[in-house]
């Protein structure tokens, strides 16, 4: 119908042609209506059954890639010439790469562990963490009837478990989440603190009574070693080279992210740290980060503040307060995945909207139920209220895998990493910082008024983080995630004669 039209009638506008093909539709008669529709679902199935061939080999053919990558890298370990050269010995044809020039105008805080991490790699970098942290904490007993600075340096030791967490998180939604399950993948990840907690508690207290504080460190160094071992077994930076996920599931896990990445040239390129950190955006991000570690305080909060508040402000039982205590993250966990699930499955909602939705729910709803513990004084009102309140409130904190968490993910692109990385520093001050800020604030034995000036901090913070972010906050990714285009680059062009020749030029 389209070439028929087109044909009578050449010098007609696009849009009058689509009135003229709708009058011919509308005139047709049912009968050939019913073999255009025919043809229309016969020309569908086919082009669906097109791609579906398409994306299996396009798998095959980064898996294939991801092979010779492998090969090479291998070969450079063992001393086998320069990463280039011995890419273009390895397959006949031409290879352009960025060269890696030093940037005059980079910070020049870019040697620090956070930010070559991305040429450490997750799996080897937590996998060291893990080993190290698990052989400390076996150790810790032993450490602690030696002396106090061996107590000291095992405990430092220890500190290096929250190092690297949010990285870590960073690299395998980058590199593993389909784009269709990152909200899922977030809320899973992130949600360690509230499952080793979940976990830790009840194993803790179980083991103390039977065996001993010493069992507590044992159990607890063998379920580390475990862990890692299980890591290093089973897990792998890039999906490619798993050798479990099969050509239809790489299809899936990469269907709509850069080509580019899929071999690694972009989510391997040097951080752009100078735009990183002067993107309005990801100051947001690093604001809301503050606010929401501020209320959680990883094990300060949770493991400490609240029970002390439960016991001193609301006498609560020692039995009654730790599963009072445990009960709040049960559900903020499942309100994070519950999250994260919703968030993948709108498709139809602007990734922005549903960012600042689940950032503005998880900080102004917890800020407000914050709030209303402040005024619950138990003198006037049943202590369950204020509990209530301080549950729901930290429930409510679980829907930042929907927020600022998946701003960072969506923002920095293949560079999640790096920022994740930022992410977790500025964790690690909050939590140092605020470890002392709480204590000062309740010196005088925790009464209920001293924890309603906590409470109205807690309220504040997250009030004005909130709005910072949303202001400022962005779901849509940065101009430094694309590849420049001016950026000079290396060729290296191998024929079959093993002749290898370079050129370097500027894009």
């Amino acid at each position: 119908m389209w070439p028929k039209v087109r044909a009578d009638k050449p010098d007609v506008p696009l849009w009058e042609l689509g009135k003229l093909i709708g009058q011919l539709w509308n005139g047709t008669p049912p009968a050939e209506k019913g073999v255009f529709t025919q043809e229309y679902e016969q020309e569908k199935i086919e082009y669906e059954k097109a791609m579906k061939q398409y994306n299996v080999a396009y798998a095959q053919y980064m898996a294939a890639k991801s092979r010779v990558k492998s090969a090479h890298q291998q070969h450079q370990e063992k001393g086998g010439g320069s990463g280039r050269k011995a890419a273009a010995e390895a397959v006949t044809g031409v290879f352009m790469q960025p060269i890696d020039e030093e940037d005059p105008f980079e910070l020049a805080g870019k040697r620090l562990a956070a930010i070559r991490y991305g040429k450490c790699c997750a799996k080897r970098t937590q996998l060291f963490i893990g080993l190290a942290v698990s052989l400390a904490t076996g150790l810790m007993p032993l450490a602690a009837s030696m002396s106090f600075y061996a107590l000291m340096f095992a405990r430092m030791v220890n500190g290096l478990a929250i190092t690297n967490l949010f990285p870590v998180v960073g690299a395998i939604c980058t590199n593993w989440a389909p784009q269709k399950e990152r909200g899922v993948f977030l809320a899973v990840l992130s949600g360690y603190i509230q499952l080793s907690v979940i976990i830790s508690m009840p194993l803790t207290g179980f083991l103390a009574d039977k065996f001993g504080w010493p069992s507590v460190f044992f159990a607890h160094s063998i379920l580390g070693l475990t862990l890692s071992i299980w890591w290093a077994l089973f897990y792998r930076d890039d999906p490619m080279e798993h050798p479990l996920i099969g050509p239809d599931e790489l299809a899936y896990i990469q269907f709509g992210k850069a080509p580019a990445d899929h071999h690694g040239t972009l989510r391997r390129a040097k951080p752009p740290y100078r735009q990183i950190f002067s993107t309005a955006s990801i100051w947001a991000i690093f604001c809301a980060v503050f606010g929401n570690f501020l209320i959680v305080q990883v094990r300060e909060f949770f493991n400490t503040f609240l029970p002390m508040f439960l016991i001193s402000s609301l006498h609560f039982s020692n039995s009654e307060t730790g599963l009072l205590s445990a009960l709040p993250l049960i559900l903020q966990f499942f309100v994070k995945w519950l999250t994260g699930f919703i968030t993948d499955h709108l498709p139809s909602v602007a990734q922005i909207h549903k960012v600042r939705f689940c950032n503005s729910a998880a900080f102004f709803g917890s800020a407000m139920f914050f709030l209303l513990a402040s005024l619950f004084s138990p003198e006037y009102f049943p202590r369950w209220a204020v509990v209530l309140c301080l549950t729901l409130a930290i429930c409510l904190l679980g829907m930042n895998s929907g927020g600022f968490l998946k701003s960072v993910v969506l923002v920095s692109a293949q560079f999640s990493p790096t920022v994740m990385a930022a992410v977790q520093f500025t964790l690690c001050a909050t939590i140092f910082a605020f470890s002392f800020v709480v204590p000062a604030m309740t010196r005088n034995g925790g009464h209920f008024e001293e924890y309603r000036r906590v409470f109205w901090m807690y309220v504040c913070a997250l009030t004005v983080t909130n709005s910072v972010f949303v202001l400022f906050g962005s779901a849509v990714p940065a101009k430094w995630t694309q590849q420049p285009h001016n950026q000079p680059v290396q060729v290296w062009a191998s024929s079959s004669d093993g002749i290898n020749r370079s050129k370097r030029f500027d894009q």
